[in-house]
């Protein structure tokens, strides 16, 4: 079944209903966004430190992944499911709207750090705290890259188990991808050594790789959420 996202008034139903469901989380985002800034600042103005410039996008990112992976929460307690099933909308369509919140929101706090990074940097390091946009960009979809793992595992597992075993499951989740990402990272420096490659000649090839593992995770994460979902009973 295609499903015509911009003119499904079905689907533009659930994202807003993603949207009120959490709007009491506004003011711990901006706080978010208003506490990392600061102590960035500060720290650049005290020893000259670039360090939460640097991660500054990552951050960011991460909180609007939290926020959006919130919203089963608010699902769970009021037994949405039970209603939205008894809808006119798919269950394909459910699934959909869920990722496509998720995906926005991580994408809308990924900008917003990037936009405000650079307006820092303009600011108070007279725009020397990062060469290029692509420094930038690679940093800040390294955290996209990050929180989509996290969550691609962690979706799948709040539709099989439910919001409140699935967030038990998160912290060994994330014992395991550090070590598997230190394990391939790891990996791939000792390669690249070996072979003579320089990274600095690759680096307009990382945004573009690391766009593509985005994508592939997700994909995979939503088929198999929706195959859960689909044998789901309510």
């Amino acid at each position: 079944m295609k499903i015509d996202i911009v003119k499904n008034p079905k689907m533009q139903g659930l994202i807003i209903k993603e949207i009120l469901q959490l709007k009491s989380y506004k003011k711990t985002l901006i706080s978010l966004i208003l506490i990392f800034s600061l102590m960035a600042i500060i720290q650049f103005l005290g020893s000259g430190v670039v360090g939460l410039f640097q991660i500054l996008p990552v951050i960011i990112t991460i909180g609007f992944g939290i926020y959006s992976i919130a919203s089963f929460n608010y699902d769970e307690v009021a037994k949405a499911d039970r209603y939205i099933r008894t809808l006119p909308i798919s269950k394909k369509e459910i699934v959909l709207s869920k990722y496509i919140f998720i995906i926005s929101a991580i994408i809308i706090g990924a900008s917003i750090g990037m936009i405000l990074t650079n307006i820092l940097s303009l600011i108070f390091a007279n725009g020397e705290i990062f060469m290029n946009i692509i420094e930038v960009l690679v940093v800040t979809l390294g955290g996209i890259l990050g929180i989509s793992i996290v969550e691609a595992i962690q979706i799948p597992c709040i539709y099989k188990f439910g919001a409140e075993k699935a967030r038990m499951q998160i912290f060994l989740i994330i014992l395991v991808l550090l070590i598997g990402l230190t394990l391939i990272i790891g990996g791939i420096i000792f390669w690249l050594e070996k072979w003579n490659i320089n990274i600095s000649n690759i680096e307009c090839l990382i945004p573009l790789i690391l766009m593509t593992l985005i994508i592939i995770i997700y994909n995979i994460s939503y088929k198999i959420a929706y195959k859960i979902y689909e044998k789901k009973e309510f």
